[in-house]
């Protein structure tokens, strides 16, 4: 089901996503299209805090509900993304105290 959301952003919506490996995900991503320079992707714990975990070389113990984590990563394609190759931008929460 594709949705739009502002005018220049499409949203996809894919419930398989919620309860997916990591490796899954990762396959996921890799399949991506140059036309996609950023994704936002929601899904279930374990996956969440694992996957953000691997990809950037963390160690969060978990991702709380309604988390947010955001990464950067330096690929030249969604295919390149590599675990341990990205960079934590923000990791937050409703309940974090700051």
């Amino acid at each position: 089901m594709k949705q739009f959301w502002w005018k220049d952003r499409e949203i996809v919506i894919d419930g398989k996503l919620y309860e997916e490996s990591a490796s899954s995900i990762l396959n996921i991503i890799a399949k991506k299209t140059e036309e996609f320079d950023s994704l936002a992707l929601v899904f279930h714990n374990p996956t969440i805090t694992y996957l953000s975990n691997v990809l950037a070389s963390l160690t969060i113990p978990n991702v709380p509900t309604c988390g947010i984590v955001i990464l950067k990563s330096q690929a030249k394609d969604w295919e390149s993304v590599q675990p341990g190759k990205c960079e934590l931008i923000d990791f937050d929460f409703p309940k974090r105290e700051h």
